[in-house]
């Protein structure tokens, strides 16, 4: 019985580093999202095409 539970603990812990691996990838591409869009309105405003 302990030995089932540890690798269901060890299945979870992996699917868990998982998920969290992809919300790193995804909020990084986010984050390099919002900066390409601030420089974009960065460079407008400059411009005088706010």
């Amino acid at each position: 019985m302990e030995a089932s539970v540890t690798a269901a603990v060890e299945r979870m812990e992996g699917t868990m580093t998982a998920a969290v691996e992809r919300m790193e990838g995804k909020m990084s591409a986010l984050l390099t999202e919002m900066r390409t869009l601030q420089n974009a309105i960065t460079v407008d405003t400059e411009n005088g095409s706010s």
